[in-house]
């Protein structure tokens, strides 16, 4: 691995933490030690339009663990964090495990999961794709992150297209088609398959110059599109990215001032 675990056990293994991945849509949180190991277990709620009242949920959770360290990735700009407790935020100066040169907002999301993915692999090219709310594309290549791509996510388009019309899309199941003759088919094939049809063309381009790439996928999606993918485009899926690059970034921190 490019990161020794060694890392994890620079800290007391007794250490609670307790990690807040704050989302577009939702917050996702675990708890765990600062050791070694997979954050597999998450706990989701849905964020309303009210500030205030997710700023109440956050209060109430981190006053539940009042003897741990609060972890935070945060990607909602006017949210106002100085209501809430916690002893590490990801944010603009925070250290990374890789070269980042990028015009504009680089977000915190972004920076965990691929400091997550770069700490399950030692292949030197990695993509990170990310289906969340947005669908992201990150490539890293020698520690230096070679560019992204954003584009609109799996649901959002859904929603976004069947807005306004009558169609009810809840219960109807994507089966892997290309061309259709009705429309909630037609929909479905659309909203998929461009997702799917980007995801391929992404990876033939960058092969054309990185022979062999380490591709991640995660998100809120990931296990809608992955039994689609096909084959011949070898993935893992891994839904801790997240919150093993806040953990990850957070250690990074306090071994290197002390």
């Amino acid at each position: 691995m490019i990161f020794s675990f060694t890392l994890f056990f620079y800290f007391n293994m007794k250490e609670k933490l307790l990690l807040i991945d704050i989302g577009n849509s939702r917050i996702k949180y675990s708890v765990c030690n600062s050791d070694a190991g997979s954050i597999d277990k998450f706990i989701i709620f849905a964020i309303n339009d009210s500030r205030t009242d997710t700023i109440k949920k956050l209060n109430q959770l981190i006053s539940k663990h009042y003897n741990y360290k609060i972890l935070i990735s945060n990607v909602i700009k006017d949210l106002n964090l100085n209501k809430i407790r916690y002893d590490f935020l990801v944010d603009e100066k925070c250290e990374l495990p890789f070269l980042l040169k990028y015009e504009g907002t680089f977000g915190s999301d972004r920076k965990c999961s691929l400091s997550g993915a770069m700490n399950f692999s030692n292949e030197k090219n990695i993509l990170l794709v990310d289906f969340g709310s947005a669908t992201t594309y990150n490539f890293i290549s020698n520690k230096k992150f070679i560019g992204g791509m954003i584009s609109t996510g799996l649901m959002l388009s859904l929603n976004s297209l069947i807005s306004g019309t009558s169609l009810n899309l809840k219960n109807k199941k994507f089966n892997n088609g290309f061309l259709a003759n009705d429309t909630k088919t037609n929909i479905l094939n659309g909203i998929y398959n461009q997702q799917l049809f980007t995801f391929y063309k992404t990876i033939d381009e960058l092969k054309t110059k990185y022979r062999k790439i380490k591709i991640f996928i995660t998100g809120g999606n990931a296990k809608l599109i992955s039994p689609f993918i096909n084959k011949k485009y070898k993935f893992e899926i891994r839904e801790d990215l997240v919150m093993q690059g806040l953990k990850l970034l957070y250690l990074m921190k306090n071994e290197n001032h002390n």
